[in-house]
């Protein structure tokens, strides 16, 4: 065999080594790639499977924090006299704390202008629910003034209270959103500024 021969047979095997070479680092590739997509599979499941618990776990927390607030609200409230109703049958509503009330009514009889503004700020908290009762209080036209602004209600009760249709109309003139709501006192209920009074045939 010539030397040319020998060179052309050196030349073809290092090709076949090079391209034999190059097979197996792209199988390599191959089988890398195929694993990376193996394991992101595998955390895609396992991420699927941990959602659900994920979820209901941080639900669960709400409540258990929302049930807290709304007991820790309860007793501050109990304090200054009143007594505090939730949405949904009590426990569903106690679950959503401050966001949970639907009514807060005073249950003292002496309470008076003064215990207004102590109130003041748990109205602010609770901000928006369905019913406030002052019913059966010593309040006058002078206590309306610490009703807060942000409060929005579907019904105030001002039922034996001194409050007045003056009072009454002060309080709608600096809190013109509580025209939408109804409001009960002695001489009738208002609803959107206009008087309804009691039916005397029942």
């Amino acid at each position: 065999m010539s030397s040319i021969d020998h060179d052309d047979d050196s030349d073809a095997n290092a090709r076949q080594q090079a391209e034999l070479e190059k097979q197996i680092v792209q199988f390599e590739e191959a089988t890398r790639q195929q694993k990376r997509f193996e394991r992101r599979g595998c955390l895609g499941c396992a991420v699927m499977a941990a959602l659900p618990v994920a979820f209901y776990t941080w639900q669960i927390g709400s409540i258990i924090l929302g049930m807290r607030e709304a007991a820790d609200f309860e007793q501050r409230l109990a304090a200054v006299g009143c007594r505090v109703r939730f949405s949904g049958g009590d426990d569903m509503g106690r679950g959503l704390g401050v966001k949970g009330v639907s009514s807060i009514v005073i249950r003292t009889d002496d309470f008076s202008d003064k215990d207004m503004a102590k109130l003041a700020p748990f109205l602010i908290e609770a901000e928006s629910f369905g019913y406030l009762s002052f019913s059966r209080t010593r309040i006058t036209d002078e206590g309306l003034q610490h009703i807060p602004a942000g409060v929005k209600l579907a019904a105030i009760d001002f039922r034996e209270t001194h409050v007045t249709q003056t009072g009454v109309d002060k309080l709608l003139l600096r809190l013109p959103h509580l025209q939408k709501t109804t409001i009960f006192f002695d001489g009738g209920a208002i609803k959107n500024n206009i008087v309804s009074l009691p039916d005397d045939s029942s």
